[in-house]
């Protein structure tokens, strides 16, 4: 049951492709892939220790155009983004990613101490799970993650 249910969350993950038995522990490795996206050094590395110690295998990136090159060349299950940043910021980076039909499936959290409701209303226009105010809460985001991740979102 564990096996068809992790195959299951896997196919949900990758838009719905066959998770065949050879495979199935490579994307289940690949689905606990995050990318972390702030252009503060400080958040960035308490946000990825956080998550880091929950399991998740973190890949970090300071501004858009990075985090944008890294969905190119990785398997991403999940971006969790700040929405201020240089070169590109978070909303931006979702239009981009919306754009690419194996990529606009990639879950995306949005973060910032911004918050109101034009910036709200753009970011659910472009499918942005959540969206969340800074300071943030290190439990509340490490269970949306889990909950994102484990297809139960």
């Amino acid at each position: 049951n564990n096996t068809a249910y992790n195959r299951l969350r896997l196919a949900k993950l990758t838009g719905n492709s066959v998770c065949s038995e050879t495979k199935a522990k490579q994307n289940e490795d690949a689905a606990k892939n995050v990318l972390l996206v702030d252009g503060d050094e400080l958040t960035l590395e308490l946000l990825k220790r956080a998550l880091e110690k929950e399991g998740f295998s973190v890949r970090t990136a300071r501004d858009g155009l990075e985090a944008l090159a890294l969905t190119k060349q990785e398997k991403i299950s999940l971006v969790i983004s700040e929405l201020m940043m240089p070169k590109m910021d978070g909303l931006l980076l979702k239009e981009n990613l919306s754009f690419d039909s194996e990529r606009n499936r990639i879950p995306f959290i949005l973060m910032s101490h911004q918050k109101d409701k034009t910036t709200v209303e753009r970011a659910f226009e472009l499918q942005v799970r959540h969206y969340l105010k800074k300071p943030l809460m290190f439990t509340e985001l490490i269970g949306i993650t889990k909950n994102i991740l484990r297809g139960s979102e």
